[in-house]
């Protein structure tokens, strides 16, 4: 897995942590095809495990200052894959990881990169959000969303 610009939400601390966990991705997918070690294979999930566990945090915080309305399903869906990434994590000790597993870790972080992240993107104030990366006339001036009902109105 590669960076493409695309992935990016106009907001380069989370575009330089999106990097790393490609970058994490990427070393996983190597390990896995070059046969490499378990335990080198089983290090570098555990890296990526860590690293997903403090970008998640910088994310809801950033959520939570920006009084983000979708923050608590946004949170869940963290909770969900931080889980199945602490389960994958304990499986390595115990069987090979796949080719499979590897193409659900890329597809979940592309998917949740290019949907839910540019989302909460473009509700903070200043951010422009590149919806295709070959069209810059697809980018979006970052008007802040009507908030909710209940949103914190600074």
């Amino acid at each position: 897995m590669e960076w493409k610009e695309e992935f990016s939400v106009g907001i380069p601390e989370i575009d330089k942590q999106h990097r790393v966990l490609i970058d994490c991705i990427s070393d996983l997918e190597q390990a896995v095809g070059t046969q490499q070690r378990w335990s080198a294979v089983h290090s570098t999930i555990g890296r990526l495990t860590q690293y997903t566990q403090v970008h998640f945090a910088v994310e809801e915080s950033l959520m939570q200052i920006h009084g983000y309305p979708d923050l608590a399903p946004h949170a869940a869906e963290h909770q969900r894959f931080a889980s199945r990434l602490e389960a994958l994590h304990e499986e390595s000790l115990r069987v090979e990881i796949s080719a499979h597993m590897i193409a659900f870790l890329q597809d979940w972080l592309q998917h949740h990169v290019m949907t839910g992240d540019k989302d909460y993107a473009s509700f903070f104030p200043g951010v422009v959000v590149v919806k295709a990366a070959l069209d810059p006339s697809a980018a979006i001036g970052n008007k802040p969303k009507k908030r909710s009902a209940g949103a914190r109105q600074d």
